[in-house]
């Protein structure tokens, strides 16, 4: 699990070699993200708080899934309602048919 960080950076994370192992795989499960996209010095030496489209915010959040099975989505930092509902409605147009075939492999 994450907490306060762009699912951008953490997907550029787990691309890296060293993040391709079993210990990574098996215990990385979700996300709390943040709505910045600033890598963190960018993000700290700000004096306002940056936040990107709902809908890319999503996009991102889904697209973790091609590197590891994300099983919790939540927010942190600048989200907001708006953020929360763009993320499930992309969840419910990417697994919503892969759920009710097989469940067991998301629970």
């Amino acid at each position: 699990m994450t907490n306060c960080v762009h699912p951008k950076i953490v997907w550029e994370a787990l691309s890296h070699p060293f993040n391709q192992c079993d210990a990574v795989r098996t215990r990385f499960r979700g996300i709390q993200a943040n709505t910045s996209s600033l890598s963190y010095d960018m993000s700290d030496a700000s004096q306002a708080l940056h936040t990107s489209d709902p809908d890319d915010l999503a996009r991102w959040m889904i697209r973790l899934n091609d590197r590891i099975p994300v099983k919790i989505y939540g927010g942190c930092c600048g989200t907001d309602g708006r953020h929360m509902e763009a993320i499930a409605e992309q969840i419910r147009q990417n697994f919503s048919t892969k759920c009710t075939s097989d469940r067991s492999q998301y629970f």
